[in-house]
Formats: C-alpha cells, sequence, structure tokens
C-alpha cells in the first residue's frame, strides 16, 4: 500500500544508495536469483590531505573496476584502477599526481568508482581535498 493506493504494484531494478559520512553504497536487487549485489566507496584518508591519501572500497562480487579522479572542471585528472577485480575489500593510494606525472595544484578532486559485473553497472563518488 503506497499512498493509501490498494493497486498492487512491482518493482523492477530496485537500487538502495546509503550516501552516509563514512561511505556511499549502491545496492542491487535481481529478484528472480535473490542475488543481492553491493558496492562500497569509502572516504579518502586522510581528507584533507598533503603528500598523499588513501581510497578504499568494497566489492560484493567480482567486477571489472575503474577508479578515475577528476578537477572541479570535470577533467579527468588519472586513473588509479582499470582492472577487473575480485569481490572483497581494496584500497589505493594517490600521491597528488596525474597521469601525465605532474604534480597537481591545491583544491578538491572527485573520485569515481565505476563497477561491472556483467549484469548491473555502478557508479560511485565521493570528493577530497588536497591542500598543499
Amino acid at each position: 500500500n503506497l499512498g493509501n493506493n490498494t493497486i498492487p504494484f512491482y518493482l523492477d531494478d530496485v537500487q538502495v544508495i546509503d550516501r552516509s559520512a563514512a561511505s556511499v553504497k549502491s545496492k542491487q536487487f535481481d529478484f528472480g536469483s535473490g542475488v543481492v549485489s553491493e558496492y562500497e566507496l569509502f572516504q579518502a584518508f586522510p581528507n584533507p590531505f598533503n603528500s598523499s591519501t588513501t581510497i578504499q572500497y568494497k566489492l560484493s562480487t567480482a567486477a571489472n573496476v575503474a577508479l578515475d579522479l577528476f578537477n572541479m572542471s570535470g577533467q579527468k585528472v588519472c586513473t588509479l584502477v582499470a582492472a577487473r577485480q575480485s569481490d572483497g575489500l581494496h584500497s589505493v593510494r594517490w600521491n597528488g599526481m596525474a597521469d601525465d606525472g605532474e604534480i597537481v595544484p591545491s583544491g578538491i578532486y572527485i573520485y569515481t568508482l565505476r563497477a561491472d559485473d556483467g549484469l548491473q553497472q555502478t557508479v560511485l563518488s565521493r570528493k577530497m581535498l588536497l591542500i598543499k
């Protein structure tokens, strides 16, 4: 019963997104097989940071993963991960350098996790602050 409406309805392709202070989660339900895929992107630590920071993320199933960093203009600064990875907790360090080897200036950066397990594609993003 949704909104005092007695007409039955069915949900398809449900996603629950938890935007807590510590992490961003995405849950995808496949009601036919009872499978729940969950991906979680944690806040970088330390944040703000000076020389380097660590980004952690969790995969509930093996997936093709891309972890990219963008500046506030939307330009891609670097790719930290581009590989198929197993389920579990993963972490990567960023040293404040772009793909071309240049040191990036102080500012806010967005890191985006893209995970594709073959059934669903998930995109999660967080921000971090580089202070020099």
